[in-house]
C-alpha cells in the first residue's frame, strides 16, 4: 500500500494514491495501519484532515479517515461522489490505494509513499481480514456505486477456503482468484517502488520502522512533504495514531468502516500471529518465491526495514 500527495486543490480523476500532509494550517493526522500489500502506514494532514485544536495542542479527527482518505480502487463510491467530496477539502488531498506505482499516473506535484511488511506478518492478517470483511456488503456497495457487469469477465469467482491454513499457503504459493493480495503480489508492489526511490516524490517506510520508533519516521514522512523540522509536530503526530488510540476508534479508523465492509471494526485492529503457521516446506516455498521475485536488498527491507538494509 502508499500513497500520494498532491498539491492543494488539485484532484485528477482515475487518480488511485494515498498519501500524507502534515499542513501548514496545522497538524493533521491520517491512519497509520497496516494491512494488505505494504501496510499502508500513512500519516496526513491539511485543514479539513485533522487539527490541533485550539485549547489543549491536541491531534482530533474531523471525519473518519475514510472519508478524508478514500479508497479509489475499492470502488464502493462514485467517482463523482469521490471527486466532490476531495475537490470540497482544502490543503492537499490524501488518498488510499493499492494499486502498485506501475498503475498510477505519474503527476508533477505529487508524493507517493509506499509502507512494506514482513509478509510473514500480513498473511496472517489477511486470514483475519478475509474472515472479517462483509463481502455481500462490499459487492452491494460496488454495484450502486460502478455497477458488477465487469466482473463477469473475470467468470466465476470461488470465496476464500473455510480453512484458514488452506488460506495462507495459497496466499503464499499462489494468486487466489478470491483475493487481490498474495505473496508475489505485494512484493510486485514493493518493486514498482524500491526502482525509483531515488525520486523524491517517492518514499518507502516500513512497519518495523514506525513501530520501533513512530517520531523519526513521522519526521521523515513531513522531510519528504518538504516541511521544517518541528520535534514537537512528530511527536504529536505519533502519539496520535498510536495502535491503541486506532484500535478504540476503530470505526472512525478502519478503512470504509463508514460504509459497514467490516464485520466487526475492531478487529480489523489487532496483532498478526504466526502460529507456526508456516511449516519449513511452506517456509522453503516462500524464501524461493522472494528471492526469485526481488533482489536481496529489497527482500533485506521487505523483512526488516531501513536497518536490514543498512547491515
Amino acid at each position: 500500500m502508499h500513497g500520494v500527495i498532491g498539491p492543494g486543490g488539485m484532484v485528477a480523476r482515475g487518480h488511485a494514491a494515498a498519501g500524507v500532509d502534515l499542513g501548514e494550517a496545522g497538524l493533521q493526522v491520517d491512519e497509520l495501519g497496516a494491512h494488505r500489500c505494504g501496510g499502508r502506514p500513512v500519516v496526513g494532514g491539511g485543514p479539513g484532515q485533522l487539527g490541533r485544536e485550539a485549547q489543549g495542542g491536541r491531534t482530533v479527527l474531523e471525519a473518519p479517515v475514510s472519508v478524508l482518505s478514500p479508497w479509489l480502487d475499492q470502488q464502493v463510491e462514485s467517482i463523482d461522489a469521490v471527486v466532490a467530496a476531495l475537490d470540497a477539502q482544502e490543503g492537499r488531498r490524501v488518498i488510499k490505494t493499492h494499486t502498485p506505482l506501475d498503475g498510477l499516473p505519474r503527476e508533477p506535484g505529487v508524493t507517493y509513499v509506499c509502507v512494506g511488511r514482513d509478509p510473514h506478518d500480513m498473511a496472517g492478517s489477511m486470514v483475519d481480514h478475509q474472515a472479517n470483511i462483509d463481502m455481500e456488503r462490499v459487492l452491494a456497495l460496488r454495484e450502486r456505486a460502478v455497477g458488477n457487469d465487469d466482473l463477469a469477465d473475470f467468470g466465476p469467482t470461488p470465496g476464500p477456503p473455510p480453512d484458514p491454513e488452506v488460506r495462507l499457503r495459497e496466499w503464499v504459493r499462489e494468486n487466489p482468484p478470491y483475493s487481490l493480495s498474495s505473496l508475489q503480489r505485494c512484493l510486485h508492489h514493493w518493486h514498482t517502488f524500491w526502482v525509483v526511490a531515488d525520486d523524491p516524490a517517492i518514499g518507502m517506510f516500513h512497519y518495523v520502522d514506525l513501530v520501533e520508533d513512530w517520531v523519526a519516521e513521522v519526521g521523515r514522512i513531513a522531510v519528504l512533504l518538504g516541511l521544517p523540522p518541528d520535534p514537537a509536530r512528530d511527536a504529536a503526530v505519533a502519539d496520535a495514531v498510536a495502535f491503541s488510540r486506532m484500535q478504540a476508534r476503530a470505526s472512525d479508523y478502519a478503512p470504509n468502516a463508514v460504509v459497514g465492509m467490516w464485520h466487526d471494526d475492531t478487529a480489523f485492529f489487532r496483532a498478526a500471529r504466526r502460529d507456526g503457521a508456516f511449516t519449513p516446506d511452506l517456509e522453503a516455498d516462500y524464501e524461493a518465491i522472494v528471492a526469485a521475485q526481488v533482489p536481496p536488498a529489497l527482500a533485506a527491507w521487505v523483512h526488516g526495514g531501513r536497518g536490514a538494509v543498512a547491515t
